[in-house]
């Protein structure tokens, strides 16, 4: 009898030794099976694997708690978009007078604002061949942005510029001939600027 008492007092004061690790193990398995000591901080081996309660081959390098934390991408909202059309003589590519006002007035307003991208697209009329258009347009968006480069500087990461030609035709003038036809078709020679700005603007 004096036996078993003794046997039952030695498994009493054992479970209390284990009791902490047992509290441990349960922590680590709460913590994708990954050995925390009692402050808090994961076990490492000498090679700077984590000790773990159990083998697992897709985690066995400790990852730090600011790796394991989800990224947060921070998305900047177009707030404000403006579109401005310069347009052009026939078969030309110089910016006259009267649209370079057009032009320093969208380069102050580039100035005031936070600016999210610029597009700069060119275009011509459907008179003449495809490629020669394609270059004439291309020097007419060249025309646009070289002379916002001199009011305001522009990132070239967000500017886009293109020549597209004869595409987009906005007014087709069908059955129109010579002169009146060059006349006619003036809406379709031109340079159009778009900006999204990341805040507010008053046109």
């Amino acid at each position: 009898m004096k036996n078993n008492y003794s046997t039952l007092i030695k498994s009493f004061l054992f479970a209390l030794l284990l009791a902490p690790f047992s509290m441990n193990l349960a922590h680590a398995y709460s913590t994708q099976d990954v050995v925390v000591s009692g402050n808090g901080d994961k076990v490492r081996t000498g090679s700077g694997d984590c000790l773990r309660s159990k083998w697992d081959v897709g985690n066995d390098r400790c990852i730090d708690e600011q790796e394991s934390q989800p990224q947060i991408k921070v998305v900047r909202k177009v707030i404000g978009m403006d579109e401005r059309t310069v347009y052009f003589n026939f078969d030309s590519s110089v910016i006259t007078e009267d649209e370079k006002y057009k032009l320093n007035a969208l380069a102050h307003t580039l100035k005031e604002h936070n600016i999210k991208a610029v597009k700069i697209l060119g275009f011509t009329d459907r008179i003449g061949s495809d490629a020669y258009n394609y270059a004439l347009s291309k020097k007419r968006a060249d025309a646009v942005k070289n002379y916002l480069d001199s009011k305001v500087a522009i990132d070239s990461s967000i500017l886009i510029e293109r020549g597209l030609g004869k595409q987009q035709q906005i007014k087709p003038c069908d059955g129109v001939k010579g002169k009146e036809l060059i006349n006619c078709l003036k809406p379709n020679r031109r340079v159009v600027v778009e900006v999204d700005y990341l805040d507010k603007v008053s046109n």
